[in-house]
C-alpha cells in the first residue's frame, strides 16, 4: 500500500505576465534586503513566521533562497547568498511546503519559463525526489499551467 497522495491544481491561468513559485509562496508582512547570506527585514516577524529549511522568495528580483537559521524577528540567514543582493524594500513570500513530485503541463497559450528552462505549449515536465523537491520558479504570460503535486 502506497502512502503517496497527489493533488491536481488547475488554477494557474495567467492573463498577464506572472512570476512565482511552485508550490505557491505564501504572503508575508514587511520587506527585506540582503547582503550575502544575511537577510534583514523591516516590519517582519521572522521568529514567528519562518520555517528553518523553508524558502524565502524575493518577488521583484524573482530569487529563491533556502532559510538556514533565524536570528531575530528582523534577521535570518540563508544557506547560500542570492545571485544578486536584494535592495531595501523588496517584497517577499515564504515557501514552506515541499512535495516529492511535481508535474507541470503547459496546456496552451505559448511557452513559459520553468525551472531555468522553457516548457512549450502542450509539454509536460516532471520533477521527483523522495526527500522533497526544492520550489520551482516560473514565469508565464497567458498560459495555463496544470500542476500535479505528490506528497
Amino acid at each position: 500500500m502506497s502512502n503517496k497522495q497527489s493533488l491536481t491544481i488547475e488554477s494557474l491561468t495567467n492573463t498577464g505576465t506572472t512570476k512565482g513559485t511552485i508550490p505557491t509562496a505564501t504572503s508575508a508582512i514587511g520587506s527585506v534586503s540582503s547582503l550575502g547570506v544575511i537577510v534583514t527585514g523591516t516590519g517582519t516577524s521572522f521568529e514567528q513566521k519562518v520555517l528553518v529549511g523553508g524558502y524565502l522568495y524575493a518577488e521583484t528580483t524573482h530569487q529563491l533562497g533556502r532559510i538556514k537559521d533565524v536570528y531575530s524577528d528582523t534577521q535570518l540567514f540563508l544557506e547560500e547568498a542570492f545571485k544578486n543582493d536584494i535592495a531595501a524594500g523588496e517584497t517577499f513570500k515564504f515557501v514552506d511546503v515541499l512535495y516529492r513530485s511535481i508535474s507541470v503541463e503547459n496546456s496552451g497559450g505559448g511557452d513559459a519559463g520553468l525551472a531555468g528552462g522553457v516548457i512549450h505549449s502542450g509539454d509536460i515536465k516532471s520533477f521527483n525526489n523522495e526527500w522533497g523537491i526544492d520550489p520551482i520558479k516560473f514565469a508565464a504570460s497567458s498560459q495555463t499551467l496544470e500542476l500535479t503535486l505528490g506528497y
